[in-house]
C-alpha cells in the first residue's frame, strides 16, 4: 500500500517533466519545424534558462540531450505515424486482414512503449544535469504550464493534492 502511495505522488510529475520537455519536439515535428522550440519558443526557453539560473556547462548539456531526444523523438513519431496510416487503411477496407490489423497495432504499442521509456530517460537525463533545487522549480514551471495549457484548452486542471 506504501508503495502505490510514493508512485501515485511521483508519477504526475515525472509525467509533467516529460511533457514540458518533448512538448517541443513534437510539435516542431507535428509542423514541420526544424527547431523544437520556433522563435517564440526561444524566449520562454531563454527565460525558463534565466530562471534557473543555468551555467554554460549546464546549458551546453541540455542543448546536447534536446537534440538527441529530438531525433530519437523523430523516428518514433514517423514509425507511428506509418504504422496509424497502414492500420487505418486496413480497417477501411470492405475486408480487413485480422494479421495486418495486429502487425500495425503492435508497432503502435510498441512505439508507444518506447516513447514513455525515452520520456522516462530525458527526466533522468536532466536531472543528471540540474541541482536538485533547479530541478524543483523546473517541475513547478511544467505544473504551472500544464494547468496553463488545460485552461488555455478548456481542460480540467489536474487534481490538487
Amino acid at each position: 500500500m506504501e508503495k502505490r502511495i510514493c508512485r501515485k505522488s511521483w508519477l504526475p510529475a515525472v509525467i509533467a517533466a516529460c511533457l514540458v520537455m518533448l512538448l517541443g519536439t513534437s510539435l516542431s515535428f507535428a509542423q514541420g519545424q526544424s527547431k523544437p522550440w520556433g522563435k517564440r519558443g526561444e524566449g520562454r526557453k531563454a527565460e525558463l534558462f534565466k530562471e534557473l539560473n543555468l551555467t554554460a556547462e549546464q546549458e551546453a548539456k541540455l542543448a546536447e540531450h534536446r537534440k538527441q531526444n529530438r531525433t530519437e523523438a523523430e523516428q518514433r513519431f514517423t514509425v507511428i505515424k506509418e504504422a496509424r496510416e497502414k492500420l487505418r487503411e486496413e480497417l477501411d477496407k470492405p475486408t480487413s486482414d485480422m494479421a495486418v490489423v495486429q502487425a500495425s497495432a503492435n508497432t503502435i504499442k510498441q512505439s508507444q512503449a518506447q516513447m514513455v521509456d525515452h520520456r522516462i530517460k530525458s527526466i533522468l537525463q536532466l536531472k543528471e544535469v540540474l541541482t536538485p533545487e533547479q530541478f524543483q522549480k523546473f517541475q513547478e514551471k511544467a505544473k504551472e504550464k500544464m494547468k496553463e495549457r488545460g485552461k488555455k484548452h478548456g481542460m480540467m486542471a489536474p487534481a490538487q493534492e
